[in-house]
């Protein structure tokens, strides 16, 4: 996902979409990170990766108000000290040039793009807890999914064919 061209894309303070998604989070945060946002890394980089917005709010369901991060920079700073620390996340998965500081009608918005994890990185963990991504929420993984990510997630798994068997000697 690319990042979000407000003047574009959006056009006003009040706006219904884009709306968040499998692949789009919005999330209120004036002066400091909310305590969700790993939760919604976590589901990003364990599924199809995504966008997270800093500084919207969602007053009523699926309708979004554009209320701005007060202090951008220490927010910024928050998120990379948070991704190198790993009680918060278990693999940094942010990048400097994963984060964009924009500015529309006088708000400035944090712009988050998390991409999905390599096979063998995965799950990417939030303190201690694996989340995926379904519909517009983060959702705990269930035990079907974590083995699932667990057996992908193995570097040197041997899939070649042993000479002299067939289906016969299975």
């Amino acid at each position: 996902m690319d990042f979000i061209n407000f003047v574009k894309d959006v056009d006003a303070i009040e706006f219904t979409t884009p709306k968040e998604s499998l692949h789009l989070e919005f999330k209120k945060a004036s002066w400091k990170l909310p305590k969700s946002i790993w939760e919604t890394i976590s589901s990003f980089s364990n599924t199809d990766g995504g966008l997270i917005v800093l500084g919207v709010d969602e007053p009523i369901p699926h309708h979004y108000k554009i209320v701005g991060v007060d202090q951008p920079d220490d927010v910024i700073k928050e998120l990379f000290n948070d991704n190198s620390n790993s009680t918060v996340i278990n693999k940094p998965v942010i990048q400097n040039s994963d984060v964009k500081i924009t500015t529309f009608k006088g708000k400035r918005l944090i712009q988050i793009k998390i991409f999905p994890a390599q096979f063998s990185d995965k799950p990417i963990n939030a303190k201690g807890k694996t989340y995926m991504r379904t519909d517009d929420g983060d959702r705990l993984a269930t035990h079907d999914q974590l083995k699932y990510l667990y057996a992908e997630s193995q570097d040197q798994v041997d899939t070649r064919l042993l000479e002299n068997f067939d289906w016969d000697s299975a």
